[in-house]
């Protein structure tokens, strides 16, 4: 019995030995392999062969973040409040501006670690220059324009007087308040024709919680993102809808790519654009039908609060 057994284990061995059976063998062990891998732990199945993250744990940190979607009319005001500081992106049209800076007073902002002009039109930068002269702004972020508007030539010589460190925008670079971070997702060329898609877009992000804020990047510039950005980072909670809701941004692919579980639309009550449109509503449809899309037009000013791992929503109206 003993001699049939080595036997047995030498046919094994040269079985193992042959390219043939052992290459068969390895196949036969990876397939397996995998299969277990995406029955017990899709998540981390995902994280390999695809766009996926590795699933997080609580966040247990002590920071807490705001978001003020502002309603300013039609424009752009974000108040993000942080327990390291304060965050500005974009300051509305300059008919808001008193509103604006009274709203920010309101919330007891003194000092303005970031303030990001995503572009350089007058519904996001109108109220830049009261901004500027009523805080203390300690750095403001730009994209790299050639635009010599009256208005932008204005807010760049304010920013000089008030000495603030100018940054312009670079593609995943990243900037950190405590635990709060934001990331430079765009734009991600050099030269566009239309200003809207020089928007710099930030994906900011605390713990498990994220949110993309837009500026006016049209579909352009999202086919832009979608082809060389990671998808881990396009992927987040809250969506802030590009250029008010105009049916130019936001495109089905991109929103599939974000798959907001909350979105936001800043927009002016009875504007002359018409926003937002009829196929950016399509597209949010299905938020919508579970109340979770918010307009500044119909709700006032919105404010989202995270912990670092989940959102509760208040709204003006």
């Amino acid at each position: 019995m003993a001699k049939r057994k080595k036997s047995g284990q030498r046919q094994i061995i040269k079985l193992l030995k042959s390219k043939k059976y052992g290459a068969l063998i390895l196949i036969a062990v990876v397939v397996v392999a995998i299969f277990v891998l995406y029955k017990c732990f899709p998540e981390y199945a995902d994280f390999i062969f695809g766009d996926g993250e590795l699933p997080a744990g609580e966040y247990v940190g002590e920071g807490k973040a705001e978001f003020h979607f502002i309603d300013v009319g039609q424009g752009d005001g974000i108040l993000i409040r942080t327990s390291e500081g304060d965050i500005v992106i974009d300051a509305g049209p300059s008919a808001t501006e008193d509103d604006f800076v009274n709203y920010l007073k309101a919330q007891k902002v003194s000092k303005i670690e970031y303030l990001v002009l995503t572009h350089p039109h007058a519904d996001h930068i109108g109220g830049a220059d009261a901004v500027l002269e009523e805080f203390d702004v300690k750095r403001v972020i730009i994209p790299k324009t050639d635009c010599t508007t009256s208005m932008y030539m204005k807010v760049l010589s304010l920013i000089e007087k008030e000495k603030c460190e100018v940054i312009e925008s670079k593609v995943l670079e990243a900037y950190t308040l405590g635990d709060f971070k934001m990331t430079v997702l765009a734009p991600t060329k050099i030269t566009y024709d239309d200003y809207n898609n020089y928007s710099v877009v930030i994906r900011a992000e605390l713990g498990n919680t994220s949110v993309l804020l837009t500026g006016d990047a049209e579909d352009l510039s999202e086919g832009d993102m979608i082809d060389s950005i990671p998808r881990a980072l396009i992927d987040c909670d809250v969506l802030k809808a590009g250029h008010h809701g105009s049916s130019t941004s936001t495109t089905k692919e991109f929103f599939s790519k974000v798959s907001p579980a909350y979105a936001v639309i800043s927009c002016g009550v009875d504007n002359d654009y018409g926003h937002p449109h009829r196929e950016t509503m399509e597209t949010f449809k299905a938020l919508q039908s579970v109340g979770k899309l918010y307009r500044t037009d119909v709700s006032g000013s919105i404010v989202f609060t995270t912990d670092g791992n989940e959102f509760t929503v208040k709204c003006e109206k």
